[in-house]
């Protein structure tokens, strides 16, 4: 089972910290996932549905690969499909409780869930240091942007929160470095990569050539489908003098 793990507070005891402690008491947390008030932030019948992605990978997109597997060779789907970017990682699958979690996470409002889903990618980064060889070497940390219409809607960008919680804890610095100039069809919606490729083609632009030329960057989003949306960030900053582009995503779902 996953569980919640704390940060440390250096034993201080803190107004908002005592606030939050007696809120918890009158009115306990519902789970992320199914709603259930009184488990905790995420209930123990839905925390033993969640699923970290395994050891053995893809070298290149992060695919897990069945036991046995080589995982210093590309999968079938990066040798058909050459990336943009250096590699891909994900914390999580993307089924069960995380997936209920992270759509409402996305799509309803649920903007505080962003700490919980963070630790889960801090978590993933410091307990599996094979997987990420260019951990001491980030200059920087770069979240996939939304279109400022599809902001105006939601509120937030789901994928700078987590890249703001990674970047306190791995304690890199987060650039704003891109931004989306085209407001498209939701990726979501699209299944195929050819789709989705088209989709983001041209959408994203640098801000300066100067925030990226050189920097080895860690580009950070939320579900990594089919590749489409990380290889097109990943092109521009590459075009643009990135030195390499390390892609980290919470959660991982594929198609076939």
């Amino acid at each position: 089972m996953l569980k919640e793990r704390k940060e440390p507070d250096g034993g201080k005891v803190t107004l908002p910290g005592l606030f939050s402690a007696l809120w918890d008491f009158v009115l306990p947390p519902r789970c992320m996932a199914c709603g259930k008030q009184g488990g905790g932030t995420m209930c123990p019948a839905c925390a033993d549905t969640i699923r970290r992605m395994g050891d053995t990978v893809c070298p290149v997109c992060g695919k897990e690969l069945p036991p046995g597997a080589l995982s210093n060779v590309p999968c079938s789907q990066c040798r058909r499909n050459p990336r943009q970017f250096t590699t891909c990682r994900s914390a999580l699958k993307y089924t069960g409780a995380a997936a209920e979690a992270m759509k409402k996470y996305k799509f309803s409002g649920r903007r505080h869930y962003w700490r919980f889903f963070a630790a889960r990618m801090s978590e993933y980064w410091v307990e599996r240091p094979a997987l990420f060889p260019e951990a001491g070497s980030l200059n920087c940390i770069v979240p996939v942007p939304m279109h400022w219409r599809r902001l105006m809607a939601r509120k937030y960008n789901q994928s700078e929160l987590l890249a703001a919680g990674l970047g306190r804890a791995m304690r890199v610095p987060v650039r704003k470095a891109l931004v989306r100039t085209r407001h498209g069809k939701p990726q979501w919606k699209l299944k195929k990569y050819e789709e989705r490729r088209r989709n983001v083609r041209g959408a994203f632009a640098v801000r300066g050539r100067a925030a990226v030329e050189g920097r080895r960057i860690m580009l950070v989003d939320d579900v990594y489908t089919t590749g489409a949306t990380a290889d097109e960030c990943s092109r521009m900053l590459m075009e643009r003098g990135a030195e390499a582009v390390h892609v980290f995503t919470l959660a991982r779902r594929t198609f076939d």
